[in-house]
């Protein structure tokens, strides 16, 4: 008998878990999710996240990306041959460095494509995740005013998008291929937090120039 409950109460558990409702968090970050098309192929996707000012994120990062993943799974198990987060917007959440990184290896595993990145207004201060972004080529915007940016990260972002390189050996900026013509990479670091003087450093112009850019 005991056996025979123990074996009815799990049973209910996990038909209480499949049944449930999304949790609040849940619910908004499913409205921030947007699924179009690609209309130059009918059989995939393009992601666009809209979480601008939401919330919770920086308590929630971790099963907010284990979420992220599980809803990017089912849209392929359920015909969509390729998913691409084509835009993702997480502006104003006070994100840290440790949350970008999260959110990175999240977002390299679905899809490193992505175009449009927006991350202004948070708490970001480490370079390295955007320099590597920009130089996979593949962002055609990339917003990161109002963080906590040293001259020095600055100036490494902005090096990184000048002297950027396709594996053909071109360069990635403007980028070929885009109609109409050559597309720029979009680029804002204004207003930094950790920035005392605004300006580009001298080593960061010197080395664009010897770049030849």
């Amino acid at each position: 008998m005991s056996r025979l409950l123990t074996m009815t109460s799990a049973a209910e558990q996990r038909r209480s878990k499949q049944t449930s409702q999304p949790t609040t968090d849940e619910a908004v970050w499913q409205s921030a999710l947007r699924v179009r098309p690609d209309r130059g192929n009918g059989d995939s996707a393009n992601v666009c996240i809209d979480m601008r000012q939401r919330g919770n994120l920086t308590t929630r990062m971790k099963d907010y990306c284990e979420w992220l993943n599980a809803q990017c799974a089912v849209l392929t198990n359920h015909g969509r041959c390729g998913i691409r987060l084509y835009s993702i917007d997480m502006s104003k959440n006070d994100l840290s460095d440790n949350d970008l990184k999260l959110l990175a290896k999240t977002v390299l595993t679905i899809c490193p494509r992505v175009r449009v990145l927006m991350l202004f207004g948070n708490l970001l201060s480490d370079p390295a995740p955007f320099v590597a972004a920009i130089h996979r080529g593949h962002l055609r915007e990339l917003h990161l005013s109002g963080n906590n940016f040293s001259e020095s990260a600055v100036g490494e972002i902005i090096l990184a998008a000048a002297t950027a390189k396709t594996a053909d050996g071109d360069w990635a900026f403007p980028a070929s291929g885009d109609a109409p013509g050559d597309t720029p990479l979009w680029l804002r670091l204004e207003n930094q937090r950790g920035s005392v003087g605004g300006t580009i450093p001298a080593e960061t112009s010197k080395a664009i120039c010897e770049a030849g850019r």
